[in-house]
């Protein structure tokens, strides 16, 4: 699996020095293996939800499009993982849970030297992190955290909240809302979470339960 991990970011760094078209390519390849084998759909999922929310944000296109790019990548550090752990199918131990929250690090790590991402590589490594400072993996506290992690921060826990996972049948929808909406401005950004209200609400952002 290293080895796998290790000639995809290859062939990532030759596309990035290749073109544009051929880059993206690759980057939905990766965003394609990781939702195959381990994350069943999560990738494509935020990364729809996430493009929505900055669009409704009225964000330009050139920080949509790395939005676009940091929300299909966001979870290429858990293709190192190992499956005994990322494959579970029951809730992760204490232990395990530890070892998971390292696909941040692990995912900056295997992409920090490619230069096309250096303004991507933030919403997968800091995805994680809340505004109080109680994220990981660096504690980072509000305005700490860039934007493109905050809009893949609520894309990704809308989504874990509302997606069939092995351990856990989908949250109902009002029930998710009044979670992400209680822990505005404390967990999380409220103009990005006031996008994702106005985008359920107009059926732009539709989760996989009710699909």
């Amino acid at each position: 699996m290293i080895r796998h991990v290790q000639e995809n970011v290859a062939a990532l760094k030759q596309a990035a020095e290749e073109s544009k078209q051929l880059f993206m390519e690759t980057v939905r390849a990766l965003a394609r293996a990781i939702d195959e084998f381990y994350t069943r759909g999560h990738s494509e999922r935020v990364t729809r939800f996430s493009v929505e929310i900055a669009r409704i944000m009225e964000l330009p296109e050139e920080e949509i499009e790395k939005i676009k790019i940091g929300a299909l990548i966001q979870d290429i550090g858990k293709m190192t993982i190992d499956d005994r752990i990322l494959k579970k199918p029951t809730m992760l131990t204490g232990e395990e849970y530890e070892i998971m929250k390292t696909h941040t690090t692990r995912g900056h790590e295997m992409l920090k030297n490619i230069p096309q991402l250096k303004d991507i590589i933030p919403g997968l490594q800091s995805h994680h992190e809340q505004l109080d400072g109680k994220g990981y993996p660096q504690g980072l506290k509000g305005d700490e955290i860039p934007m493109i992690a905050r809009i893949i921060m609520v894309a990704d826990c809308f989504d874990a909240m509302t997606a069939a996972r092995p351990y856990q049948e989908p949250a109902p929808l009002d029930y998710v809302m009044g979670v992400i909406c209680s822990s505005a401005g404390t967990k999380y950004d409220k103009r990005v979470v006031e996008a994702l209200v106005q985008g359920v609400q107009a059926g732009s952002i539709v989760p996989q339960s009710t699909n």
